[in-house]
């Protein structure tokens, strides 16, 4: 019986001049996606901010409701300005806090009026003619569309894309 002793190696991998070109070619990728990501970053940012701000200001319209008094959601201070970009809080009688946000600093810009919002016992807003507030983009990106947060007179809050007008 005869069997045929071949040395059959195989290289299993790739070479060096394969792997520079496909580093290459993902370099060129990343590269020209990085900007739409920024933008794309940013923009969620911008979204998550203006959802939080609503739920906040839903669950203390609901809680002033609840409790027949006024409740109270204030825009935090950052170096001696309320704005609305960096944070707020939901108070209700007697200093008890019902929820609070904090937003890094630099990543989205506020508007600094009203500085609180107050919702009455019946889940009203007490400031007449209703309350807008805008979130824009910290960071500059000009494609990034601010987001306006409107509570009209019923205490109801509502965001869309755009600036308030």
């Amino acid at each position: 019986m005869c069997i045929d002793q071949r040395n059959d190696t195989r290289q299993a991998g790739f070479t060096l001049v394969e792997l520079m070109a496909v580093v290459s070619i993902l370099s060129i990728v990343l590269a020209l996606a990085a900007p739409s990501f920024t933008a794309f970053s940013a923009s969620q940012r911008l979204r998550g901010a203006s959802t939080d701000l609503v739920i906040t200001l839903l669950a203390a319209r609901s809680e002033a409701i609840k409790r027949n008094a006024e409740v109270t959601v204030s825009a935090a201070v950052a170096s001696g300005t309320a704005n609305w970009g960096r944070g707020w809080t939901a108070t209700a009688p007697g200093g008890l806090q019902i929820d609070r946000k904090e937003v890094s600093a630099g990543f989205i810009e506020g508007s600094v009026s009203p500085e609180a919002i107050v919702f009455d016992g019946s889940g009203r807003i007490t400031t007449a003619g209703g309350v807008r507030i805008q979130l824009n983009d910290g960071r500059g990106h000009a494609e990034v569309s601010p987001r306006c947060i409107s509570i009209d007179l019923s205490g109801r809050p509502q965001t869309s894309v755009g600036a308030c007008s």
